[in-house]
């Protein structure tokens, strides 16, 4: 049974105030029957440093991906990955990272790709909790003893695959959330060719994200979308999947749009591909 949606009044302004929770939060409740909180970070070691009380670490690029087809996990190693870290389908599961929560939304979108139905955010991740001062600790859980059934492949932000990407280029709404070097094509990305997908927005993840990593309010999340139909197909793309799934969270949960995909493969699969169109400019 999922638990109480956070009452913080400037989460309420947010178009899913469900999807986020603050620090007080998670503080008041970790450790409650039906609460996993979960560390997901860029650097695998920040867990080992200090965690939240109760939290268990995912590591989404060495736990959630096959690393021969360089793909999400498929349903049933990811059902089993549920289980070995405790995890089962009617849980709460707060997320939370490093690098503002960048492969925490990661986390929770393939959670959302599986169907878990109750997944949140941590605002600002990691360092929202150190920063108001709160404990961390370094002792492991040992995960409960759950069943988390094979899912069926459902999701909140749903998944873009590089082919159906091409073939309907023109008619979807193209956010690329890289830097402006990396989206002119005037930064080297690590791909054979740089510059970006024809036709799309240029609106860097972190435009934004407070100092401290926290979402801002809605008004002032809102303004840097002005110009994007929030009923029209969006599409997000980055260089691996992480901060386009972090706008992804952020269209939907904090704003409201009602259609948005994330193309994970991204520049990564996209600028080392054969004959893509890409612009520069």
């Amino acid at each position: 049974m999922a638990l109480e949606i956070d009452p913080d009044t400037r989460q309420q302004e947010y178009a899913h105030p469900e999807h986020v929770v603050s620090a007080s939060w998670l503080a008041a409740h970790a450790g409650m029957r039906g609460l996993v909180i979960v560390e997901s970070d860029a650097d695998g070691y920040q867990y080992d440093l200090g965690h939240i009380p109760t939290a268990i670490r995912i590591h989404p690029q060495a736990e959630l991906s096959d690393p021969l087809r360089r793909d999400i996990l498929s349903a049933e190693p990811f059902a089993q990955l549920m289980e070995d870290k405790g995890i089962s389908p009617s849980d709460t599961v707060v997320i939370y990272g490093d690098s503002a929560n960048a492969w925490a939304c990661y986390t929770a979108w393939i959670m959302r790709q599986y169907g878990h139905e109750d997944v949140r955010i941590l605002d600002g991740g990691r360092d929202a909790w150190a920063g108001e001062e709160r404990e961390l600790v370094f002792s492991f859980p040992i995960p409960a003893r759950v069943s988390y059934p094979t899912p069926e492949v459902t999701s909140l932000s749903s998944r873009m695959l590089v082919g159906e990407l091409h073939d309907r280029l023109g008619s979807l709404q193209l956010v690329d959330v890289r830097s402006p070097g990396l989206f002119d094509g005037s930064e080297a990305s690590g791909a054979a060719r740089d510059g970006h997908i024809p036709g799309a927005h240029n609106i860097p993840w972190k435009s934004t994200l407070q100092p401290s990593g926290r979402f801002s309010d809605a008004e002032t999340t809102r303004q840097p979308y002005a110009n994007l139909d929030p009923h029209a197909p969006t599409v997000v793309y980055c260089n691996g999947g992480a901060q386009a799934s972090h706008t992804a969270f952020i269209l939907e949960s904090l704003l409201g749009f009602t259609d948005v995909t994330v193309y994970d493969g991204s520049w990564t699969e996209w600028g080392n591909m054969i004959g893509m169109p890409i612009d520069r400019a």
